[in-house]
């Protein structure tokens, strides 16, 4: 029990870690990216 514990926990922290190495994208990055897949789509 204790090795899985300790597996999620480091599995927790590397997510946590890569997330503030790569801060998420605000809202208006996202929905620009989304216009643009969505206009390359239809061509």
């Amino acid at each position: 029990m204790a090795c899985w514990t300790s597996i999620s926990l480091g599995f927790l922290l590397s997510v946590v870690w890569h997330r503030f190495q790569n801060p998420p994208k605000t809202f208006g990055e996202r929905w620009l990216e989304i216009k643009q897949a969505s206009a390359s789509n239809t061509g």
